[in-house]
């Protein structure tokens, strides 16, 4: 079955130019690897410390890193975080067992197919 709305979607076209431009700049998608990983190792507060980073301004590629190297962390798992970028970190992604288009086409049709907890 065809809606408007998917008819509209297939004439849309991806600017993938100004997807990596938009990508490389959000620094700030590499806060949950930080989280997680200050997390593991018992660093104190690992919320309150990258909301007290980020208040009133953006995460910068200088800002997260300078960030990083303070953290009282194994130099394995600094050097793991410092390899990172916006475009190489996926999360979760990674452990979901459906691909990536079956899971927009699913979403079109207002499910969750293969999302952790999903029944698909």
């Amino acid at each position: 079955m065809s809606t408007p709305a998917c008819a509209a979607c297939a004439k849309l076209e991806v600017n993938e130019e100004r997807l990596r431009t938009d990508l490389d700049d959000a620094w700030e998608v590499l806060a949950e690897p930080v989280q997680t990983v200050m997390r593991r190792y018992g660093v104190p507060n690992p919320y309150e410390q990258l909301k007290a980073l980020t208040r009133g301004k953006g995460i910068t590629r200088e800002a997260l890193r300078d960030f990083i190297l303070t953290l009282d962390i194994p130099a394995a798992a600094r050097d793991e975080l410092l390899a990172l970028t916006p475009a190489t970190y996926i999360g979760k992604a990674a452990d979901w067992p459906v691909a990536p288009e079956r899971r927009f086409l699913s979403l079109q049709r207002g499910r969750a197919y293969g999302a952790p907890g999903s029944s698909r």
